[in-house]
């Protein structure tokens, strides 16, 4: 947000178009402001992407490809993304490997797919349960090579399981995605959100709290409740 107010503020007052080396050198300044002064605690390096990100996704627009970059709410991206090399992250074992994150310090992981290829990057996000994910893209990995095509198979698509996969002899199950937890975890933290602020009405209202509402009682409702 604070790049695309440059952007507009510059070719406004002068024409100029502010490219990714442009707003980089305005951030390190704006670190250096006390009033934002926090921004130079964090790491550089997500900073430093989301500014190339932002300068390609410029281009692109310019060039037809891509509607205009827009502001983004708070809190809507929870994903950063990290350069890497080779010595950064290493696989220890079959289920493991460790990761240094500029910023941050060695990160241990869970191994979900083989790392082949030379490491570039990763993207570091988190879900609505509250769980960490590493994404990480390599170069040279070989492309997997297309089979001829022998024989037909059925998928028949479902809910228990997301599809179940047969060629007349055997079938697979495909395991649908595991929704339910993350959604339960989203009410728990609405659900203890409200008993929070039912209790601060009812201090506010003189009532018990190790007692029951009498009947017919109305909690004024604050609007941070609503």
């Amino acid at each position: 947000n604070w790049a695309i107010r440059r952007k507009d503020e510059a070719r406004h007052a002068d024409g100029t178009r502010l490219n990714a080396v442009a707003l980089s050198r305005e951030f390190t300044q704006l670190k250096a402001a006390p009033d934002t002064a926090w921004l130079a605690e964090m790491p550089r390096m997500p900073f430093d992407q989301t500014l190339r990100d932002f300068d390609k996704a410029w281009s692109n627009f310019f060039a037809g490809r891509a509607k205009r970059p827009r502001r983004k709410k708070f809190g809507a991206v929870k994903s950063a993304r990290f350069t890497l090399d080779q010595r950064r992250a290493r696989q220890v074992d079959r289920e493991a490997g460790t990761v240094q994150l500029d910023g941050i310090g060695k990160v241990r992981f869970r191994v979900t797919e083989a790392m082949p290829g030379r490491l570039r990057s990763v993207t570091v996000s988190r879900d609505a349960a509250g769980r960490w994910f590493g994404s990480f893209t390599a170069d040279g990995v070989p492309a997997p090579a297309a089979g001829e095509a022998t024989a037909a198979i059925g998928i028949d698509l479902g809910l228990k399981d997301a599809a179940v996969i047969s060629d007349g002899v055997a079938s697979r199950k495909v395991a649908a995605p595991k929704h339910l937890a993350a959604q339960q975890q989203r009410l728990r933290r609405y659900q203890r959100s409200y008993c929070r602020q039912r209790d601060a009405a009812m201090v506010r209202q003189g009532l018990d709290l190790a007692k029951r509402i009498p009947k017919g009682t109305r909690i004024a409702v604050s609007n941070r409740m609503r």
